[in-house]
């Protein structure tokens, strides 16, 4: 039996090519602005490739701080996707974008 590690990932990240194996698991922790009304929002995936598992959110420590939210994906079938991401107020459209991800994966 093969044993995967996780993959975390940082806001640092953007811009890299990853290799994954099917079965790993991909925890991308990114600031999140707490009460701002800014959200990151999955841009671009292929989800039959990378399938979101889930979002948890980590408030700031102080007033006025930044928060952490964490979004997991699991690989689910050899190929090639990008993970892209937004941060955006979604009721302002993508004029309000201040911050992107891009990342590229490749599941074998």
């Amino acid at each position: 039996m093969s044993q995967t590690t996780d993959v975390h990932m940082q806001e640092a990240d953007s811009g890299r090519t990853l290799d994954l194996s099917v079965g790993q698991s991909v925890a991308l922790e990114l600031p999140d602005p707490g009460p701002t009304g800014y959200r990151w929002k999955v841009e671009a995936l292929d989800e039959s490739v990378l399938s979101p598992v889930g979002t948890r959110t980590q408030p700031a420590a102080a007033v006025g701080g930044t928060g952490k939210a964490t979004l997991s994906f699991q690989a689910k079938a050899p190929g090639t996707t990008h993970l892209r991401l937004k941060l955006w107020r979604e009721w302002l459209g993508d004029a309000s974008v201040i911050r992107r991800f891009d990342a590229l994966l490749h599941v074998r």
